[in-house]
């Protein structure tokens, strides 16, 4: 669990670090008009889209590189809409606009939360976030060393590299991550058949494989989008169903957030002033199974969101223990 987290907290662009920050606990929220039951019942039919197959990677036991996916390739016939009832789309006209970057990261495990197994874990982290005109490229690297309570440590490295089309229709994923001698391989793409419908996945790696998307599912830029225009409107609870790749189950979550009110950067960076932005966002994420009816989440992400889309700070919850990241440097792309 505690490194299916850290592909999480790398994923979804994972607060209150350093800041004390007022916001409400998470509640389960319906998503309407479908329940999760609803709309995971829903299948896309017709489409079959090629897959994109990203060049090979030598594995390097020390630095792994990732494979920049490119856009995945509309299918050669035309796509048939899914014979299913298409929800309104999620994603609200918005006026937020990401700024490319590359940030950097120290990863810190939070005293306050003790693991049973792990007594430290410190590391690095970079994500760039990249216009490519008619989509996002984001690749992100880690490095992390963890230090156990009976004397022995390891170090886990990971690299991911996605691309995501401009309308939020077309996703792939490329990640690898390196522990000791063990590696592993994640790699596909999604296509959804409109803005609020169904979609389906076809991984290339570890195993060829599809899977259905629910109507009403977005990709990780969509859903930072979505949730930075839901704050600048005053929402204070939004729910969607996200599909970013990292899931050890391949399948999408639902993610039910409870936004705060804006509050004062206090970036200490000594380069700040290079940064257009006037506020941040305080975001508490709660992640369940999309079939799941109980209560409790899964996990917790908390964070803290500069007005253009810059992490300032991230906390990863799983109950026993905390993985936080703080920004560190910051680089603006013109």
């Amino acid at each position: 669990m505690f490194f299916q987290g850290l592909s999480v907290l790398i994923v979804l662009f994972m607060s209150s670090v350093g800041y004390s920050v007022s916001v409400n606990e998470p509640t389960r929220v319906a998503i309407a008009p479908q329940s999760p039951e609803t709309a995971t019942s829903q299948k896309l039919e017709g489409v079959k889209p090629e897959a994109v197959k990203p060049e090979g990677v030598a594995p390097e036991s020390a630095k792994p590189e990732a494979v920049v996916p490119e856009a995945p390739k509309s299918p050669e016939a035309p796509v048939n809409k899914p014979d299913v009832s298409v929800a309104p789309s999620p994603i609200q006209e918005t006026t937020v606009e990401l700024l490319p970057h590359r940030a950097t990261y120290s990863i810190t495990l939070d005293k306050n939360y003790q693991d049973e197994d792990v007594a430290e874990a410190k590391g690095q982290m970079t994500i760039q976030l990249a216009n490519a005109g008619e989509g996002w490229v984001i690749e992100q690297k880690s490095t992390l060393h963890i230090y156990y309570k009976d004397g022995t440590a390891e170090q886990v490295i990971t690299h991911l590299a996605t691309y995501e089309s401009m309308d939020g229709l077309k996703y792939s994923f490329n990640a690898r991550t390196v522990r000791g001698d063990q590696e592993e391989t994640i790699s596909g793409e999604a296509i959804l058949a409109s803005k609020g419908g169904a979609g389906i996945v076809t991984y290339q790696q570890p195993d060829e494989s599809t899977i259905q998307l629910p109507v009403g599912t977005i990709f990780p830029t969509q859903h930072l989008l979505y949730m930075l225009n839901a704050a600048m409107k005053g929402k204070k609870v939004v729910s969607n169903i996200v599909f970013d790749g990292s899931s050890e189950t391949h399948e999408p979550v639902q993610v039910d957030t409870v936004l705060g009110a804006a509050q004062d950067p206090k970036l200490a960076l000594s380069n700040k002033d290079l940064l257009p932005t006037k506020k941040v966002w305080p975001m508490r994420m709660a992640i369940y199974a999309v079939d799941s009816t109980g209560p409790e989440a899964d996990y917790e992400i908390m964070q803290n969101v500069l007005d253009r889309g810059i992490i300032r700070d991230m906390t990863l919850d799983y109950g026993t223990f905390k993985v936080k990241a703080v920004l560190n440097q910051v680089e603006v792309f013109s």
